[in-house]
């Protein structure tokens, strides 16, 4: 697939649009580098460096635009990423920062991936059967892995996502689920709203 194309894909155009928000969101208080060459696959989306006046921190940043789960209360990642997350991940002098923008609840989180690794039990009842998961949980079903995902607790609240981001980002859900406004627009459409 070209450049071009992978551009055009819902997923990389909900993922910009969840990018640019953050990027616009941390402005006044972080100076954002994204990677050297941003049109290819790269393995961390920005650096931070926090603007003087602040705590100084260099960290880096992971942003991912996706929904949380229906029938758990937690949001993850594909596991090949997330262990090269972990590669980066080297406190106290580098840290990851994973932010997800999740229109479904209108809401942008974030957590540092060490704050993320450690274990948390979960039970969940479905139809009168229990269930317990320990987080982070690597499902191992798919393709490329899995994914591991990350209970929502374990998260800190950054701030709400504003009405007309989530409008833009419901219009090019694809996913087919009654909860998602479905895709009945182009790319130019999108761009307008």
């Amino acid at each position: 697939m070209d450049i071009s194309e992978f551009k055009l894909r819902p997923e990389t155009i909900k993922g910009t649009i969840g990018e640019d928000f953050v990027d616009e969101y941390y402005k006044p208080k972080w100076v954002l580098m994204s990677p050297l060459d941003a049109d290819s696959s790269h393995e961390f989306d920005r650096v931070q460096i926090a603007r003087p006046g602040f705590p100084e921190m260099i960290r880096l940043l992971e942003i991912k635009t996706n929904n949380r789960r229906k029938s758990y209360d937690d949001t993850g990642i594909n596991y090949e990423h997330w262990l090269t997350y972990l590669d980066y991940h080297k406190p106290p002098d580098r840290r990851m920062w994973l932010v997800f923008v999740d229109p479904l609840q209108g809401k942008v989180y974030g957590q540092y991936l060490d704050v993320l690794e450690q274990k948390v039990p979960k039970v969940y009842w479905f139809a009168g059967r229990k269930k317990s998961v320990i987080y982070p949980w690597h499902d191992r079903t798919g393709k490329t892995g899995g994914k591991v995902y990350f209970l929502l607790d374990s998260f800190a609240h950054i701030c709400v996502l504003p009405w007309e981001v989530r409008e833009k980002l419901n219009a090019i859900e694809t996913r087919k689920d009654p909860r998602y406004v479905p895709s009945k627009m182009s790319v130019a459409q999108i761009e307008l709203i």
